[in-house]
């Protein structure tokens, strides 16, 4: 079994053991969009944009909120540092581990997704490209979150420092997606946002392993 697959099962055998850590995010993401939905009840049906970015906004402090604990356990437990001293590369065990992530913590809040949108009263008409947008969105979140997660290997509860490092890094994502599915409600161009936003996700998904893994070398002195 290679590098990606060992690191795959074992993020998810973790998840598995820690349910809690997936759905604490899902309770928040449903929590607050409750609330939200129900203090803008009074506010036109037209104000997609507003919903747009409640969900946005929402999913992205919920992946936070899930990738806060990436590679503690590991951390912990010793695995990290055998997972570190081994020769095979580091930089295809991140992949597979924050792939790993990905499933089983954003998958879920996007499944969430159609349920926010209907209670934020959004047009149906904009769900597709709120979908289109918020998948390669999710990627990037979770992948910043993993390496916020990764600064802050051993401080203990690092929710707020993890919130303090990584939080701009999102600014970029967060305006071209909220920004193209309030130009697609509009029936204005959207297509340079979306494009935008996918070529961030593929440099993410390229370039981010590659600071991650220097950093879990660093944390166990390699």
């Amino acid at each position: 079994m290679n590098a990606f697959a060992i690191a795959f099962n074992r993020t998810i055998r973790v998840g598995w053991r820690h349910p809690l850590d997936s759905l604490t995010p899902m309770a928040f993401f449903i929590i607050v969009v409750s609330l939200i939905s129900i203090t803008v009840e009074g506010v036109s049906d037209s104000e997609n944009g507003i919903a747009i970015a409640v969900l946005w906004v929402v999913l992205l402090l919920s992946t936070m909120m899930a990738s806060s604990g990436a590679f503690a356990q590991d951390y912990e437990d010793g695995s990290l540092e055998q997972l570190v001293a081994q020769n095979e590369s580091l930089y295809v065990s991140v992949h597979g581990s924050v792939t790993a992530r990905w499933f089983i913590s954003s998958v879920p809040l996007l499944v969430l997704v159609p349920l926010g949108a209907w209670m934020l009263k959004l047009d149906i008409e904009v769900w597709w490209i709120l979908f289109l947008t918020l998948i390669p969105g999710s990627i990037v979140f979770t992948l910043f979150g993993v390496l916020g997660a990764t600064l802050t290997l051993g401080v203990g509860r690092n929710g707020v420092l993890l919130a303090l490092l990584v939080l701009p890094l999102y600014i970029p994502v967060l305006l071209l997606g909220v920004g193209a599915c309030q130009r697609s409600a509009t029936e204005e161009p959207f297509q340079f946002a979306l494009i935008g936003i996918y070529a961030i996700a593929m440099a993410a998904i390229t370039f981010l392993p590659f600071a991650i893994a220097a950093l879990l070398r660093v944390s166990q002195e390699y």
